[in-house]
């Protein structure tokens, strides 16, 4: 197995799309970043949540998007799920695992908690 190495503000992340009715898997993408584009977490009223943190930050950067005009052929269903999720080390069998489900079974029921 190759060996990536990180800088302190680098990784992969990966985004994940599925229909929302059927679960059938429909894109498993992973890409390199060096910086994240972060936003501070917001209230109702726009305004900064107090006592943000990075963390904060970076689940609202990582939570779970409803997005619509996808269309399953196996479901009368048009909306997906995105989900994203951050890469670090210990993650590479995942990564390697979802690679390959994404090529063996890609427009197959795809099970996620």
């Amino acid at each position: 197995m190759r060996q990536i190495l990180f800088g302190p503000f680098e990784g992969t992340i990966g985004s994940i799309l599925t229909y929302r009715s059927c679960s059938s898997l429909l894109l498993v993408d992973f890409e390199s970043f060096h910086c994240l584009p972060l936003s501070p977490v917001l209230d109702r009223s726009e305004n900064i949540i107090d006592g943000c943190t990075l963390m904060d930050c970076l689940k609202h950067f990582t939570a779970v998007e409803h997005l619509e005009s996808y269309h399953c052929s196996r479901c009368w269903h048009i909306a997906v799920i995105k989900h994203l999720s951050l890469k670090s080390e210990k993650d590479e069998v995942i990564l390697m695992i979802l690679r390959l489900l994404s090529s063996t079974y890609r427009g197959s029921k795809f099970d996620h908690e």
